[in-house]
């Protein structure tokens, strides 16, 4: 787990939305090569992110549990994003105190060997 700081004027959804994607994008990369290197070793990382709010992923799944709206997210576009975290969705809260839940998220990737 990491965190970047940013700078006032960048605190933006879609500043956000490029450190994902350059994120997933290494990660992809990295992948290939693995993947290379070891051709036993099938599983793919998705570069399309699908980005959604917590708060849509809660009225898209209005009766499941946390785990099974991000479980049904994942399966149905692979690499997923979810940001804006709500206290209303479940999760603890790491650091009420400093994080901006606006600005924070979780990135989430399917693989079909795990389910």
């Amino acid at each position: 787990m990491g965190e970047l700081i940013i700078k006032r004027e960048e605190r933006t959804l879609d500043f956000l939305k490029k450190i994902v994607n350059k994120i997933i994008c290494t990660l992809h990369e990295t992948k290939v090569v693995v993947n290379k290197k070891f051709p036993t070793l099938t599983e793919k990382i998705y570069k399309d992110v699908y980005f959604i709010s917590s708060e849509d992923l809660m009225k898209k799944y209005p009766n499941k549990t946390l785990l099974e709206r991000e479980h049904l997210i994942t399966k149905e576009h692979k690499t997923v994003f979810i940001y804006a975290i709500s206290p209303n969705d479940g999760k603890l809260m790491r650091a009420p105190d400093y994080d901006d839940w606006s600005l924070n998220g979780d990135i989430l990737m399917w693989l079909d060997t795990l389910n």
